[in-house]
């Protein structure tokens, strides 16, 4: 007896199959569905029924639409209606001329962020969606990361945000020199940290974080209670002018250490070692009366050697301490800029694929491209681990952004 043949067909073929064959249908559902939906809005726009008279809007046929690109296949012949009123032609939506859906510019872009050059871009469109997308719809992708860009920064800042961190990181630009772009990382009241805003200049003058401050006030970051630096000259009046009086200001620790070490009278290694290591032992205190203690105690332990040292740590005291008054769980974080070290040290090594910036706008572009394909990849983060794809950002293309 002849034996049935296991295994003759391939699922993923069938999966296709079945696809191709009901494609056609649900393009057809989708088509009536936009168009159904287009005539509701001309029929809010215009507020009365057919053949009614009276009304300053009226209906005036329809503009056939060739194609229009979506996830699922190609709309064609689509009827969109049209609206006149006082002699001249009401646009019913405002991305009229739209020739594509939101979702393929959502994983073009991606792409795009992943690194894609705009040639393989199209070859995988025309082999993903079945038609070719032409050059400038893939070089559009750049509206569209201003837009996204430019929307983050104009979003208002959440009032859970009462704590930033700030610093600088610097590179050139091809013309000018070196130049400078000056970030803020916001706090919440969970610990968590995000991006708020940035400015690129030419140098950390206190007149650029003022202008970044200002910003950020206008944006609603109205109340500040704490502000974390490596102690950038003239950084206090700024935010007395913005914020008052109130606003404490938290030395990083670690900056404020490679300060204290440049004071030091004996650099050998071993003093030095025993210097930094008595120097973190008060900060690692279990609460800001303990670490008071352990100050007092470095004092006395150091000043006969060190007394120029100790002289700078002292009159900077006040600023040494204010991380205390934060939930343990948290407070490490605001005792130093690493918030912002670790952002600048991927946003550095990103950096180093470009020959240098053009200008403040170009750098201001590129750092949000930055900040969106590490959003995109925090989304997908759990796809990436499961697929084992190396967690870096690093083949960001970001080459012809401006």
């Amino acid at each position: 007896m002849e034996r049935l043949a296991v295994g003759k067909y391939n699922f993923s073929e069938l999966l296709s199959q079945a696809l191709d064959d009901v494609r056609e249908e649900i393009l057809k559902t989708y088509k009536a569905a936009l168009e159904q939906a287009l005539e509701s809005v001309r029929d809010e726009v215009i507020g009365n029924k057919r053949y009614h008279r009276g009304f300053p809007y009226k209906r005036w046929g329809y503009t056939i639409r060739k194609w229009i690109q979506t996830p699922i296949g190609m709309l064609r012949e689509v009827r969109i209606p049209r609206v006149r009123g006082y002699g001249r032609e009401i646009g019913l939506v405002v991305d009229r001329y739209i020739r594509r859906s939101r979702e393929i510019d959502e994983i073009l872009l991606e792409g795009y962020l992943w690194g894609l050059s705009s040639r393989r871009l199209r070859l995988w469109a025309k082999r993903v969606f079945g038609d070719v997308l032409s050059h400038s719809s893939i070089c559009k992708l750049k509206e569209l990361i201003r837009e996204r860009v430019n929307g983050y920064r104009e979003e208002a800042i959440s009032e859970e945000i009462r704590v930033i961190v700030i610093d600088g990181v610097w590179g050139r630009y091809r013309k000018r020199g070196r130049g400078v772009v000056l970030v803020a990382l916001g706090v919440t009241t969970t610990g968590r940290a995000r991006l708020l805003d940035w400015l690129a200049c030419e140098s950390e003058d206190k007149s650029h974080w003022l202008k970044l401050f200002r910003r950020l006030q206008e944006r609603g970051l109205k109340e500040l209670e704490l502000l974390v630096s490596d102690g950038i000259s003239g950084l206090d009046d700024c935010l007395h002018w913005v914020w008052g009086t109130k606003v404490k200001h938290q030395l990083c620790l670690w900056h404020f250490q490679v300060d204290l070490i440049g004071h030091l009278q004996d650099k050998s290694f071993h003093h030095r070692r025993h210097f930094v290591r008595d120097y973190w032992e008060v900060f690692d205190a279990l609460d800001e009366q303990e670490a008071r203690e352990r100050l007092a105690k470095f004092y006395q332990r150091w000043e006969s050697e060190e007394g120029k040292a100790i002289s700078l740590m002292k009159r900077r005291e006040a600023n040494l301490l204010h991380f205390y008054a934060y939930p343990a769980s948290y407070r490490h974080r605001l005792r130093t800029t690493n918030l912002a070290e670790n952002f600048f040290g991927h946003l550095q090594n990103f950096l180093k694929r470009f020959p240098g910036w053009i200008d403040e706008e170009h750098i201001s572009y590129i750092l949000g491209v930055f900040m969106i394909a590490t959003r995109v990849f925090q989304e997908n983060f759990e796809h990436i681990h499961a697929q084992k794809i190396p967690n870096s950002i690093l083949g960001i293309n970001f080459n012809k952004i401006y």
